[in-house]
């Protein structure tokens, strides 16, 4: 079919685009400023209406930085009463859509019930881009207007107007109908089945594609072709080599005329550079592995330490042939970089025969029956938005090949997203070949079968350590490289938290709690199954009022808990506020009696649980009960083991502290216990557990040695344990590529002046050199005060400054920022490692406060105590250790490649007016330049 034949089929050959830009989010209070909107016939603009509307009241100063629209531009416009009539004429009964049309939908209906009468509805037929963005460009990092205007190759320019908004929103539009037609049937009835008791923009849509669909005979393919490119990754790597044999020694892989010259030169991969230090880095590594015991190297930057470890990892494993090697990463960025880029790469050059795997923990993956159960149940347990959220989980699945949920940007930005994800994700007893044999195991199963069989697994921190403390997710394996190694003691601090929460327990008993939707499938079942054993429904009446009783006396600790705090917190502040409890009973003396009561209903629960599963073992078709009630069993000791963890059974080795959080009207309340120091833990799972270890990253010494960080992950603890510690430096010669400029000014980076500082300096360097720059922040307040002082002045145009102040992604903030040459990228602790911007796209960072941690957090204060507690400084013995290790991560930003150049300012005055500042002065391998005034910055 022609596109123009699909949109006269699905009755859109006229449709209005239309937009509002509003002071506000209430329409109740707030009024609109603008109105666009848009006729499109035959996918073409046919008619446009747009103007300026006086609000009747001053326009908020954060509406106008983000529109632009002032009150003196309204000053003689029409006001709201005035318009409406014309907007009513304009829409007629035409379908319109809108990009979240709940939003402007809103405002329409005040604006037709204020001024048109009370029984004035809506009735034009409703489309909404983002759901359909979220489902068919599901693999966007965001699904914001812009966003996706600039997938389609759209002008952001003009962007938060209504004009230009309505008009990208119509281009969308068309380019998503197209997109949505390409599909085959069984996609758009999934969709349209995970509708089927909502009532949502877009649904009557997608009955209308599958009708046309059937109609034309198009059962298996879609109506038309699809014009978006998708790339879906797989999770299993495996290689077939034309050698037999494996290089004996590193020089022959990574030397003058070795094997990864010769692959690089036949691929056309990138510059090759003989690099001395790379040879002795895999050496080491080759050595490491080898014998049992614990490597620690620091590996500069530009090094290639991961092709260094790589060919031993292999190598140990194709030739021992006792088990893979696992290489761990902290984030997801290098674990994607090492099994997309680096393990092929080291493939192609060594030219073996090897497998490869990439493994996350369970939750990150969907589990397929569990899908079909949720979009089969009839029991209305999940909202509008949550079934809404279900299509980008549908569209993702007809293409993924690794049924990782996080590659589905577009579910996992859905606000519906967040219990639905608990309910088709795969959980204990799913996505095996019994329970899910109508998909073969879903994912997990085929990914831990060639994980069996692999050489090298890739994971994350978390996952290995989580499988060393708990086994069964990954195979035995005698060695692990653990990549990003400063980040292992928070990845430990991570794994061994222990939360306890009124949300959490909730969540845990839901499934026979009988005020939650979720268990009434359960219940259902259990009336069916309770046919052939009438016990099985008593025993579950008995599990309803447990259920009931924990919820009850749960409810009781938390509403007298967050009345006793509530007082203590700051409710003008969204972050996490934490008070430090040593016992309990500091916070709530007389909670004896419902601790005891909440604990014994959860032991009488667990018992009731165990009988019936032995009942269910009996009764044909009890499959899906029986992996319930194993997860429901589950649930039950981590509510236990939690609750006497953050309340009974306090342990001096830990620290525990109450955490709130205010979130619009709601507040959010936990208990968290913590080990405050991690290596006794590390200690016995980690470096007991495995043959071979070895830790790695380019910032693991602090001043010239390594006691720090061996004292951090537990290493100090047992004297048996051999370390063999190495430096390889950078390549880069930092003296011809780096300029380094300290601040020494008299403004302090917690000062009221620090911000026009930082504006004073930006505008600078964007008058006189033109570059990118990036400047990062300890705090998002500091930040936004800099901004807005920048904003204020109106020297710097705001569309190239990218800053991390409102709600969008890293990935979007990065993406605009290299599309700008002389972009400004502000960002605090997501931009401080795990950032490659090489050569034009970063060439000046900004440092504008030494990354000192909070020293009234918990953790931090506990762990300081038992220095201070020694006789010894906190300060410089935890304190400034752990900022140096940050500040270099830091630095590491700028100079990514032997061809980078640029300038590194750091702010903070302290590096050169505080004793302790020479210790920062030493990190970074540049002389540094003192300035007291911008004039004085030169670049290269």
């Amino acid at each position: 079919m022609k596109f123009s034949d699909v949109l006269g089929a699905l009755n859109l050959d006229t449709f209005i685009a239309f937009d509002f830009e509003t002071t506000g989010l209430n329409p109740s209070v707030d009024q609109i400023t603008e109105f666009a909107g848009v006729r499109f016939r035959s996918g073409e603009i046919d008619e446009t209406f747009s103007t300026l509307v006086n609000p009747g009241f001053p326009i908020p100063e954060k509406i106008i930085r983000i529109t632009g629209i002032t009150d003196e531009m309204v000053a003689d416009s029409p006001s709201p009463s005035e318009v409406t009539p014309q907007i009513a004429e304009f829409m007629g009964n035409d379908p319109i859509v809108a990009h979240n049309i709940p939003f402007d939908l809103s405002f329409l209906e005040s604006l037709y019930k204020s001024h048109l009468g009370e029984d004035r509805e809506v009735e034009n037929a409703l489309y909404d881009t983002l759901p359909l963005a979220r489902s068919f460009l599901f693999f966007l990092p965001n699904h914001q207007l812009g966003t996706v205007a600039e997938h389609f190759g759209y002008s952001r320019s003009g962007e938060h107007r209504a004009e230009a908004d309505t008009i990208n929103v119509g281009g969308i539009f068309l380019k998503l109908v197209e997109e949505v037609c390409s599909y085959p049937l069984p996609v758009i009835q999934k969709i349209v089945s995970s509708l089927k008791r909502v009532e949502v923009a877009n649904k009557q849509f997608y009955v209308a594609v599958a009708n046309l669909l059937v109609a034309e005979n198009h059962l298996d393919e879609g109506l038309l072709p699809s014009k978006v490119e998708k790339e879906m990754p797989s999770n299993i790597f495996k290689f077939k080599g034309s050698q037999n044999e494996l290089p004996k020694e590193a020089e022959m892989v990574f030397g003058e005329g070795g094997l990864l010259q010769k692959a690089i030169s036949v691929g056309n991969d990138g510059e090759f550079e003989v690099r001395a230090d790379q040879i002795s880095y895999a050496d080491k590594s080759w050595e490491i592995m080898g014998t049992k015991g614990i490597g620690v190297i620091e590996a500069g930057t530009g090094l290639g330490k991961s092709l260094a470890y790589l060919y031993p990892s292999i190598t140990y494993a194709l030739t021992n042939n006792d088990g893979p090697t696992v290489i761990a990463s902290f984030t997801k960025n290098l674990q994607d970089q090492l099994f997309y880029r680096e393990v092929p790469r080291i493939a192609k050059t060594l030219d073996v025969s090897f497998s490869a795997t990439m493994m996350k923990g369970r939750n990150n993956y969907i589990c397929k029956t569990r899908l079909d159960w949720l979009i089969a149940d009839n029991s209305g347990r999940i909202s509008p938005r949550e079934a809404e959220s279900l299509g980008p989980v549908i569209v993702w699945l007809h293409w993924t090949k690794t049924g990782d949920l996080t590659e589905c940007a577009g579910f996992r930005n859905n606000k519906g997203s967040g219990r639905v994800s608990s309910l088709i994700r795969s959980d204990q007893g799913f996505c095996n070949r019994k329970v899910c044999r109508n998909y073969n195991g879903c994912f997990i199963t085929p990914l831990r079968e060639a994980s069996q069989e692999a050489d090298l697994i890739v994971v994350n921190h978390s996952l290995l350590l989580s499988d060393l403390t708990m086994p069964g997710i990954l195979p035995s394996f005698p060695r692990v490289v653990i990549d990003e190694g400063h980040n292992l003691v928070n990845a430990a601090y991570n794994q061994f938290e222990v939360r306890f929460t009124r949300e959490r327990v909730r969540d845990n008993v839901s499934m026979v709690d009988p005020k939650s939707a979720r268990s009434l499938r359960l219940k259902n079942q259990i009336q069916t199954l309770g046919q052939v054993n009438s016990d099985l429904i008593n025993l579950f009446k008995t599990l309803q009022s447990s259920a009931k009783e924990i919820r009850k006396e749960t409810n009781i600790l938390f509403d007298s808990l967050t009345e006793e705090i509530d007082g203590m917190l700051d409710r003008s502040v969204s972050y996490a506020q934490k008070i430090r409890y040593f016992q309990f009973t500091e916070l709530l003396s007389d909670v004896g009696k419902n601790i005891k009561n909440l604990l014994s209903s959860v032991d009488e629960m667990i018992t009731n649980v165990v009988e019936i599963q032995k009942l269910l073992v009996e009764v044909k078709g009890s499959d899906e009960a029986i992996l319930n009630f194993e997860r429901l069993g589950e649930n039950l000791k981590e509510i236990k083991l939690s609750c006497r963890t953050t309340v009974v059974e306090p342990n001096e080795d830990w620290v525990y502290w109450v955490e709130g959080r205010y979130f619009n009207e709601d507040f959010y309340l936990a208990l968290v216990a913590v080990p405050i120091d991690p290596g006794v833990q590390l200690q016995k799972f980690l470096f007991e557990a495995v043959d071979s270890i070895l830790i790695t990253s380019a910032t693991l010494r602090v001043g010239d040695g390594f006691d720090y960080f061996l004292q951090r992950i537990g290493l100090h603890l047992d004297s048996d344990n051999t370390v063999n510690t190495s430096v390889f430096p950078s390549p880069f010669f930092y003296d011809d590529q780096c300029i380094y400029y300290q601040w020494v000014g008299e403004e302090l980076p917690s000062s009221i002046e620090f911000p026009k500082v930082v504006s004073d300096l930006l505008e600078y360097l964007q008058e006189n050199f033109q570059k990118r720059t990036m400047i990062l922040f300890t705090s998002r307040k500091s930040l936004i005060a800099c901004y807005e002082e920048l904003r204020s002045r109106g020297n710097v145009d705001t569309s190239r400054v990218f800053a991390q102040h409102q709600s969008s992604s890293r990935s979007s903030l990065l993406r605009g920022f290299r599309d700008k040459p002389d972009g400004i990228l502000m960002g605090t602790t997501a931009f401080w490692e795990g950032v490659d911007l090489p050569r034009s796209l970063l060439e000046i960072l900004i440092i504008a406060k030494l990354p000192f941690e909070v020293h009234t957090d918990p953790l931090v204060a506990s762990f300081n105590e038992r220095i201070s507690e020694a006789g010894r400084n906190a300060f410089m013995e935890r304190t400034v250790p752990e900022a140096a290790i940050r500040f270099r991560q830091g630095f590491g930003r700028l100079i990514r490649t032997s061809h980078d150049e640029g300038l590194f300012i750091n702010l903070d005055n302290r590096v050169a007016k505080k004793q302790y500042g020479s210790y920062f002065q030493k990190l970074i391998p540049v002389t540094m330049r003192p300035f007291s005034n911008v004039n004085e910055i030169k670049f290269l």
